[in-house]
């Protein structure tokens, strides 16, 4: 849905369930049996014929359902998973069809049966279908491998531009009287709507990782190999989203050695960028739980109540320090019952405490890297439903045979397109804070 909905289209929405509703009491030829698809075809019938009903809302309905190849892959078993991912890459590092592959060979005879599924599903039905993309394994890989991509929700986006509708106020509740009269009855009061819904638009970035290989690789030499160069893919991209949700900045202007206009970080503001330049940073040279919640937790404002929907994220030097607060529960204390987030070291004020290697602690007294001052860490405080990372699953893997032809290696390269992005307007919103002069 590309934009608030208004009262007109609330009404025509509201006529057209009606109209849904007059139209299955009319069919008398329904029994027990047919009353799924009858449903079915009449619902979609009215949408088609209502004007009101735009494209994208028919797509809400329909082209977004899960396919039948989309059941199958996600049935398959973990080591055909990983199989397919291998047949990919080594038909894109050979330069060869996937069908003239001894592996693809050995896949279909190993796994006859899924395979006879895949075919069974795919377009056209019975043809043989072949991989084109990495399954579902890898990119859960690249998220798991991450400590902060896995705090926010993930939105899987259906294109490179998605709009999703996104709720910034509460649905206030109101009283409502007993009605016992025949006429002149009180209506129902409503809240109102106008706080209700928003939007932000997420904006897919091109995210690349690069492995070189052997120009004299084949394919026996290379299958030993093939746990290894996922491995390398898989911690390029994870450790490339979560260096810019962190330090993210678009115009490149926040710390003096961001130089590369290519980098991971010009990919979107990351919440370092955010909080400093909404004024939602703080001095702790004085590193006391009591400055950590008068200043990060209480300026977060009705955001920083509820602990469990809080982070705290800082680099490891920072954490040591922190062992220090006697209201540090460290991981050591949790128990075996308890429930940790990677990366997770600790506990602050029932917040989690995450320690990343990619928070910066060479950092000045401001909060940022300016190449003189680099000696103090930071400290940031995050609501965790306050941000959404959009992944779009299309991916693509390209060999370069060239670049590298004088060292007689071969770069394979894997692109994949994110979107991070606030999903409340943080100058009205402060949905993240930062303490910076931490010694």
């Amino acid at each position: 849905m590309s934009e608030v909905a208004t009262k007109e289209e609330l009404d025509g929405l509201v006529k057209t369930v009606k109209d849904a509703t007059d139209a299955l009491k009319n069919a008398h030829a329904a029994d027990k049996e047919n009353i799924k698809t009858l449903v079915e075809e009449t619902i979609k019938s009215v949408l088609a014929s209502d004007p009101r009903v735009t494209q994208s809302r028919k797509v809400l309905f329909a082209d977004n359902a899960p396919t039948e190849m989309d059941e199958v892959m996600e049935s398959a078993p973990e080591e055909a998973k990983k199989a397919l991912d291998n047949c990919f890459i080594l038909s894109k590092v050979l330069g060869k069809p996937v069908q003239h592959l001894k592996s693809w060979r050995k896949f279909g005879t190993k796994f006859a049966d899924f395979k006879k599924a895949l075919d069974t599903s795919a377009s056209g039905g019975g043809t043989e279908w072949i991989p084109t993309d990495f399954t579902g394994r890898l990119w859960e890989l690249v998220r798991v491998q991450g400590s902060v991509v896995p705090l926010f929700p993930m939105i899987q986006m259906p294109t490179q531009v998605y709009t999703p509708p996104i709720q910034l106020g509460r649905v206030v509740s109101y009283m409502h009287n007993e009605q016992t009269a025949d006429t002149g009855q009180t209506k129902m009061p409503v809240g109102d709507g106008n706080t209700l819904s928003g939007k932000i638009t997420l904006t897919s970035k091109g995210h690349s990782a690069r492995v070189l290989t052997s120009k004299e690789q084949e394919e026996d030499s290379i299958v030993p190999i093939l746990p290894w160069l996922q491995q390398q893919v898989v911690m390029a991209l994870a450790e490339g989203r979560e260096d810019a949700i962190i330090n993210g900045d678009t115009a490149g202007s926040q710390d003096s050695d961001d130089t590369n206009a290519a980098g991971h970080n010009r990919m979107w503001n990351g919440l370092r960028y955010l909080a400093l330049n909404n004024s939602l940073s703080y001095d702790l040279a004085t590193l006391t739980l009591s400055n950590i919640r008068a200043n990060l937790r209480a300026n977060m404002l009705k955001y920083g109540v509820l602990p469990q929907n809080l982070a705290l994220i800082c680099d490891l030097r920072t954490y040591i320090k922190l062992v220090d607060l006697d209201a540090v529960t460290t991981m050591e204390k949790f128990g075996p019952m308890a429930t940790v987030l990677r990366g997770q070291l600790g506990v602050l004020d029932g917040i989690p405490v995450i320690v990343s290697e990619w928070a910066r602690s060479g950092l000045n007294a401001s909060g940022v890297y300016d190449g003189v001052t680099t000696t103090k860490g930071s400290l940031l405080l995050v609501y965790r439903n306050g941000y959404v990372f959009g992944e779009r699953r299309t991916a693509t893997v390209q060999v370069l045979r060239e670049l590298y032809a004088e060292s007689d290696q071969d770069a394979v390269i894997t692109k994949e397109r994110v979107a991070f992005s606030p999903t409340h307007p943080i100058a009205s919103n402060p949905t993240v804070t930062i303490g910076y002069n931490i010694g």
